[in-house]
């Protein structure tokens, strides 16, 4: 068999199983209640709670490039901040990042590696997964994945005030074969990352193998921790189908990661001497962002469709993806499993706010409110 033959036949079971076929579009939520979701946003892939949980951070993905040097076409992507006044009028949003901000952080301020120089700006800024937890002597960070010219974990403080406020203070590189996904923080300033699939596997004829992977479950990427101390290294037994979001507890040695190609989320726990335990723990659809619940579980958001047709959902500008998406309830000690709520959407986390859970959406320009089941 040519090898120009054995791609087709490939690429041929490859559609029979993933279901090759171009996403179908929701409507968009412009003029919706707020009752039932927060409109115009653009791609709000992950959420975090901020400042107490009084306001909640939004990341807006971008999936645009540059088209020339002046990056004329480039849409950034944006953190925003959002309130819920008490009175249940219009919510108040507050654009945190692209803004007008010393790039340089203040002498003796700076944090993440050394060797990580260069600051995010309008032109470069393509948000991924967040998170917020303790930084270095005591304060509030933001670590946020950024893609495009830069592949790094960005490292913000949040200033304490009325309102909410951040400044960069450094960031971490990633190695070229690390396409970072979510992050996690932990011990004052450490966190740790996931790696979802080395990017040169996407490219080219490649990316049929990969697609074929993730479709059954195979191997593509790892979880990496990084420490001021040790700097970033591989974590061991952490290896998984395409690993997407991820927790971690304060002390680091148990970490919760959603491995989005296996359609699981798998416990990693350390001992004093190093050894690691691992649990999985089966989900109903492909797990995305993990976040902590007020009693201490978690919530794992799930697009349940193949492959192909969620990558296919990248493609849409405007509305949403019209796949199946599920919010599962994990037990951390049992690793019990409730389903908590179901739809249509490319959702990638949930959040539990108050006596409501929110709903961000990797495709898509709104995030769903639904009431928490008594």
């Amino acid at each position: 068999m040519t090898r120009d033959l054995r791609v087709l036949v490939g690429m041929i079971g490859l559609i029979g199983v993933v279901g090759c076929f171009p996403p179908r579009t929701l409507p968009p939520c412009d003029g919706w209640d707020e009752s039932a979701a927060f409109c115009g946003f653009r791609h709000p892939e992950d959420l975090g709670h901020l400042q107490n949980g009084d306001w909640i951070l939004v990341s807006e993905m971008t999936r645009s490039d540059s088209t020339n040097e002046e990056g004329e076409d480039f849409r950034a992507g944006r953190l925003t901040a959002i309130q819920l006044p008490e009175d249940g009028g219009p919510i108040d949003r507050r654009k945190l990042f692209p803004a007008e901000f010393d790039e340089e952080p203040p002498p003796g301020e700076r944090w993440g590696d050394p060797a990580c120089e260069w600051g995010p700006s309008l032109h470069d800024f393509q948000p991924h997964g967040i998170d917020i937890g303790p930084g270095p002597d005591g304060r509030t960070a933001l670590a946020v994945v950024t893609h495009g010219r830069r592949e790094v974990v960005d490292l913000f403080e949040v200033i304490p005030g009325p309102a909410p406020e951040i400044g960069w203070r450094g960031c971490v590189e990633m190695p070229e074969a690390v396409a970072a996904n979510d992050v996690a923080l932990y011990d004052e300033g450490s966190f740790v990352v996931t790696s979802f699939v080395p990017p040169a596997a996407m490219t080219g004829f490649r990316s049929f193998g990969t697609f074929m992977k993730l479709s059954f479950g195979g191997v593509t990427g790892s979880v990496y921790r990084w420490t001021p101390t040790d700097g970033l290294q591989e974590i061991p037994e952490s290896q998984g189908s395409a690993p997407n979001g991820v927790a971690v507890t304060p002390d680091g040695r148990t970490l919760w990661v959603s491995e989005w190609g296996g359609r699981a989320v798998y416990r990693l726990d350390a001992d004093e001497e190093g050894a690691i335990r691992r649990r999985r723990v089966e989900i109903d659809g492909r797990p995305d962002n993990l976040t902590w619940r007020a009693g201490g579980g978690l919530l794992v958001a799930a697009q349940d469709a193949g492959v192909l047709r969620i990558v296919g959902c990248a493609d849409i500008q405007t509305g949403g993806c019209d796949v199946r998406y599920t919010v599962t309830g994990i037990d951390p000690d049992s690793l019990a499993t409730t389903l908590v709520s179901e739809g249509r959407g490319g959702a990638s986390v949930a959040l539990e706010v108050g006596d409501e859970i929110w709903i961000g959406f990797f495709a898509g320009d709104s995030i769903a409110r639904t009431p928490l089941a008594d």
